[in-house]
């Protein structure tokens, strides 16, 4: 910052490394986001539509083991992300993990009385 500038920003020649420090910042967490999303999609539809596979009554507990596995990597990932990414990349990281509370709970629900 220069003494006689009014302003408080940075540097100029800074300002362009910023932005691309920013820019990166946002296609990795896009990147991480989209795909946590799928593998979160993926594991959602076959727990509430496909229970009937012999794999999954075999071995519920490790399914439902690498659900909860899942989700703790979206809040590490969040919590790592937080001081860069934006407040919409937080939101939709938290609602993703909570829809998939939501759907699990639910799913033992159906499952306790049906």
């Amino acid at each position: 910052m220069r003494p006689w500038s009014n302003t408080s920003g940075p540097e100029p020649k800074d300002e362009h490394a910023i932005r691309t420090s920013q820019k990166v910042n946002v296609v990795v967490g896009a990147f991480f986001l989209i795909s946590l999303s799928a593998a979160h999609l993926l594991f959602y539809v076959d727990a509430l539509f496909f229970t009937r596979q012999p794999s999954l009554v075999r071995h519920p507990d490790s399914y439902f083991k690498c659900l909860a596995c899942l989700d703790l990597l979206t809040i590490l990932l969040l919590l790592a992300w937080s001081r860069f990414s934006s407040a919409r990349f937080r939101a939709v990281a938290a609602l993703l993990i909570a829809t998939g509370f939501i759907i699990l709970v639910g799913r033992e629900l159906l499952s306790m009385f049906l």
